[in-house]
């Protein structure tokens, strides 16, 4: 039976294309980049590259044509194609095949020399470091930020997804939320602050106790939603502040409200990359995001009924 496998196949893509999976194929004509990383992957003779590639996988087979430079990655790689810039590679075994052509360096890192086939050019040099660590290699660390830089777009398009969706299912509650962010923002740090510090102790005591292990495993997912609710309700709060600095009534219109969510998230994540000071904004401002939420009941609560 035929394996399953993720192929790209679609004619010509005028931009760059990033693809993961268990098994790849690309067979297009890519007018920029690629990225490319799974199990098994492909690079077929038919696919054409305009840009660079960034291709990692356990078995790599690059023989499509490449306009610019090649980094790759895998326990086996090979390589038959017509490369117009230089080649990082990194693996257990490299193979060259007949009709290769490299039109600046050869740089890999492997524990033998690669086996370069009669034939192959290589217009510039040629350089074997031995590995003794994988991160050693410019070509596996590239990958690695590119996955890593996957991801954190996944995280955001994953965060305005959910917050659409609550600004759409309870926009009303949410809205009560962000209000007591704004005119409450120290109560609502103080719950949230208790709540964040009280809550995992009781989880860990629900798992100690034995019985209590359903109840503890579902406390801790609620809890982590909590956070993750919290950490949208703050995002919201900014974007529909930055929304009423323009003069834009952000609780108007959702269209708008998602959107400076979106460029609030962006902004949130660039911050957390700041040393302590990033780590310690975005604390607060989980903490008061969801104390916001449980203001925001209480007043409810305690508001009296006409």
């Amino acid at each position: 039976m035929r394996s399953r496998r993720l192929v790209v196949a679609i004619g010509e893509i005028g931009d760059d294309v990033r693809v993961t999976g268990g098994q790849i194929e690309i067979e297009a004509i890519v007018g920029d980049d690629l990225f490319a990383a799974g199990g098994t992957v492909e690079l077929l003779p038919t696919a054409r590259i305009g840009g660079s590639a960034m291709v990692g996988g356990g078995r790599v087979v690059v023989a499509g044509d490449i306009a610019g430079d090649l980094a790759v990655a895998g326990e086996n790689v090979d390589i038959a194609s017509r490369i117009g810039g230089s080649v990082e590679a990194a693996g257990r075994r490299i193979r060259l095949f007949p009709g290769t052509v490299i039109g600046g360096d050869f740089t890999y890192v492997s524990a033998a020399p690669a086996e370069i086939a009669p034939g192959v050019v290589i217009r510039g040099r040629t350089v074997h470091r031995v590995a003794r660590s994988p991160l050693e290699t410019e070509a596996v660390r590239s990958l690695a930020g590119a996955v890593w830089y996957g991801l954190g777009v996944a995280w955001l398009a994953g965060l305005a997804l959910v917050g659409g969706f609550i600004l759409v299912i309870v926009p009303s509650a949410l809205t009560r939320a962000t209000g007591a962010f704004h005119r409450a923002f120290g109560p609502a740090l103080g719950f949230g602050a208790l709540a964040l510090f009280a809550t995992p102790p009781a989880i860990l005591f629900l798992f100690v106790t034995v019985i209590g292990i359903p109840l503890a495993l579902f406390a801790g997912a609620a809890f982590a939603a909590a956070l993750f609710l919290g950490y949208l309700t703050a995002a919201f709060w900014l974007g529909d502040r930055c929304l009423w600095l323009v003069g834009k009534s952000g609780t108007a219109h959702r269209g708008l409200r998602l959107l400076g969510l979106i460029v609030v998230l962006i902004v949130l994540k660039a911050a957390g990359a700041v040393p302590f000071f990033g780590w310690v904004a975005i604390l607060v401002a989980v903490m008061a995001g969801v104390g916001a939420w449980i203001y925001a009941a209480t007043e409810r609560r305690a508001t009296p009924v006409a």
